[in-house]
């Protein structure tokens, strides 16, 4: 993998485990506040999916044969777990 693409890689993996952390602090103040009235579960689990995708990189960084291919499954990955959390809470409303 090349110097570049692996800063790029890694650059994206640190914000996704940044906005997996701020997530369900955010989604835990709007429930305390009341304005999240759906159940923590299924968000809690889209969230924990969001972190595990996280860890993909750091584990199988050495086994990664084409970076923009594994680049374009991250992105697709992170399309469905954001929309998973979007989805379990409450989406537009």
């Amino acid at each position: 993998m090349s110097d570049a693409l692996r800063t790029s890689l890694l650059g994206l993996n640190r914000v996704r485990l940044i906005t997996a952390v701020v997530v369900p602090v955010v989604g835990g103040l709007l429930r305390q506040s009341g304005a999240l009235p759906y159940p923590l579960g299924p968000f809690g689990l889209a969230v924990l999916g969001a972190v595990a995708a996280c860890a993909i990189l750091p584990i199988a960084r050495s086994r990664i044969r084409d970076p923009r291919a594994f680049a374009r499954i991250q992105l697709a990955l992170d399309v469905v777990l954001v929309s998973a959390i979007v989805a379990t809470s409450g989406g537009a409303r």
